[in-house]
């Protein structure tokens, strides 16, 4: 009786992994990073850019399970030397593989809306400042299936730097350090096999991001890492598991190519890029192996 016990306590908490069931890509700095107008490249004529990316991910936790992605994300964003604005928004498919048992749905991610200003501090360092609004397009179920999009309001913070470093100015250094705090809802889990409503939130995503990039004519190349820490979960009334499986410390390494070219009289581009990445924490809950590729064309006018 008491192994029996056991077996239904680890069933039930095996619905308890809301992070581990989250994948949003209007929230990867890696892909908004390489997909933006860089802060010194002259190349762009005109200040609209639209974007289009298509990206695709697999993750395995250390216990086994699977997650993956299919997904596409537009972007819309205007550009001055000192102003800019940006939307992106996202959908596709997300799929699980717990044990044999298969799971999938069609989704939208969450909308994200940022906007900064920039200020040169000389003609080789520039700096940005911006703010973030995501606003979530369908309830957060992440306690009970693998979810597209946080599903909570999101308030951030974001600083940016590029730092030219030779006298060609080919070659650069590229910063970003983001804040986002994920307001609470009311959201949906199991509790001993019944189906109750918890006020839920991620807590806050922190994320710092270092890349090198190379400037040719028509070329670029980026490497990158972008460390994410998640960290402030809660959940009332309190679920221990939910708190533990939220939080994490995730290291992501990425590289990016890109090549410009002119069709008719506007200037265009193709970026292909791959992202690979573990949890550092937790070791339990977290995922093994992150592997994201993602390819974009975008359109200056």
């Amino acid at each position: 009786m008491k192994s029996k016990r056991v077996w239904l306590i680890s069933i039930g908490m095996s619905f308890y992994m809301p992070l581990h069931a989250i994948i949003s890509e209007v929230y990867n700095l890696r892909i908004s990073e390489t997909t933006k107008r860089s802060a010194f490249e002259k190349d762009y004529d005109d200040p609209w850019l639209i974007t289009g990316t298509q990206v695709n991910g697999f993750r395995k936790k250390y216990s086994g399970i699977t997650h993956g992605l299919v997904a596409g994300m537009g972007t819309v964003a205007y550009t001055l030397p000192s102003y800019y604005w940006r939307f992106d928004i996202a959908g596709g498919q997300v799929r699980s593989n717990t044990d044999g048992v298969h799971f999938s749905r069609n989704q939208l991610d969450d909308f994200l809306f940022s906007t900064g200003f920039s200020h040169a501090i000389n003609d080789r360092v520039k700096l940005t400042a911006s703010g973030l609004l995501g606003i979530p397009l369908h309830p957060d179920t992440s306690l009970l299936h693998v979810q597209l999009g946080y599903g909570h309001v999101g308030l951030g913070l974001q600083g940016d730097g590029s730092f030219i470093v030779s006298e060609d100015r080919n070659h650069s250094l590229r910063s970003a350090v983001r804040y986002v705090r994920f307001l609470k809802r009311m959201v949906p889990a199991l509790d001993d096999g019944v189906c109750m409503s918890y006020d839920y939130t991620f807590g806050n995503l922190i994320d710092f991001l270092i890349a090198y990039h190379y400037h040719m004519r028509k070329q670029r190349l980026e490497f990158g890492y972008d460390l994410t820490i998640l960290c402030g979960s809660s959940i009332t009334p309190i679920l221990i598991p939910v708190v533990q499986e939220t939080n994490y410390i995730r290291s992501d390494f990425y590289a990016s190519y890109k090549r410009r070219f002119m069709v008719r009289d506007y200037h265009n581009a193709i970026t292909i890029a791959l992202s690979a990445g573990f949890d550092m924490k937790p070791k339990i809950y977290g995922n093994r192996r992150i592997v994201t590729f993602w390819a974009a064309w975008e359109l200056n006018f």
